[in-house]
């Protein structure tokens, strides 16, 4: 072989390399702002979620705030307190010998500033403390807001009733119908281009809204059909963005044959009468909002399906 030809395949072969590189450097970054997507949907939602939290905080004692913070953080505020010995151990700006001890030491100081609770170098917690602490590990994401809530009705804090639930029974519908008003009420879906960008909005929100549920997309179901969004393998969400009466009608025989599968089926329709475009070739029903209404109520009284409905603006 031509020492040329030679150059050339290894010229062909570099190139192949740095388009893998390129490939999964792109990939790394489109994963890292999904990622940042679903950290940043999830502190806004704990913000808002926060007079809520606080209110159930204010339940507890103060013992009751130690042993939530001991058995599901594993440390209280008075592990992360500066102790005054533990400041002056190591001044920063103290010239020392780059030897083993010192560097020990200054290993150690550093560590005990990083500390965020200093309380004025005093050892004894009150209740702003310990909510300063909860709120800190709330947002870092060791601790969850249905830790908090299970830890309540487990030590008998709070009753059920507390949260709106009726009752101990039906845990599996009450779950249900929790997801389904935490939609209803915080998930606000974005300008959308079709079906996939509005899944995957509800996704992200899903995620965030609750951690440490295990949420899927595109599901297949035993007889081939494709769920839009599976919650702990239990509830399901099929998401619709209809142009007409006949998208609305089509939806309905889905639910059905998805119900058989999966007792907890909800529908949710993105409302887009308002992207009403005389030039489109398929075009949006003008009474399309009276339609949605009137199949929502059809899914309600012959499937027992309920429907989520939001206004959304669709992109072009």
């Amino acid at each position: 072989m031509g020492f040329k030809k030679i150059l050339g395949k290894v010229a062909e072969k570099i190139e192949d390399v740095a388009d893998d590189i390129k490939e999964n450097r792109e990939e790394r970054r489109r994963q890292k702002e999904h990622e940042q997507e679903i950290e940043d949907e999830r502190l806004r939602l704990l913000e808002k979620e926060r007079e809520d939290i606080d209110k159930l905080l204010d339940k507890f004692t103060i013992i009751q705030l130690k042993n939530l913070c001991l058995e599901i953080i594993g440390r209280t505020p008075e592990d992360e307190i500066i102790r005054e010995r533990d400041e002056e151990e190591y001044d920063d700006n103290e010239e020392y010998d780059d030897n083993e001890e010192d560097e020990k030491k200054r290993l150690k100081w550093n560590k005990e500033r990083l500390y965020k609770f200093n309380r004025n170098k005093s050892t004894k917690s009150d209740r702003r403390t310990y909510m300063e602490f909860i709120w800190k590990n709330l947002e870092d994401g060791e601790l969850k807001v249905s830790q908090i809530r299970d830890f309540a009705l487990k030590r008998r804090i709070v009753t059920p009733s507390f949260f709106g639930s009726e009752s101990d029974g039906e845990e599996e519908q009450r779950e249900f119908v929790f997801i389904m008003n935490a939609i209803e009420k915080d998930f606000e879906p974005e300008r959308i281009y079709d079906e996939k960008e509005l899944q995957s909005q509800l996704t992200i929100f899903l995620k965030a809204k609750f951690p440490d549920k295990k949420i899927e997309r595109e599901i297949y179901t035993k007889g081939g059909d494709k769920l839009d969004i599976v919650v702990d393998g239990t509830y399901v969400f099929e998401l619709k963005v209809p142009r007409n009466k006949t998208a609305l009608r089509d939806l309905s025989a889905q639910l059905e044959e998805y119900q058989e599968e999966y007792p907890n089926v909800c529908a949710v329709i993105a409302d887009i009468s308002k992207a009403i475009d005389p030039d489109d070739a398929n075009p949006v029903e003008e009474n399309l909002t009276q339609r949605i209404s009137e199949y929502a109520d059809k899914y309600k009284m012959k499937l027992g399906v309920p429907t989520l409905t939001f206004n959304v603006i669709k992109r072009k």
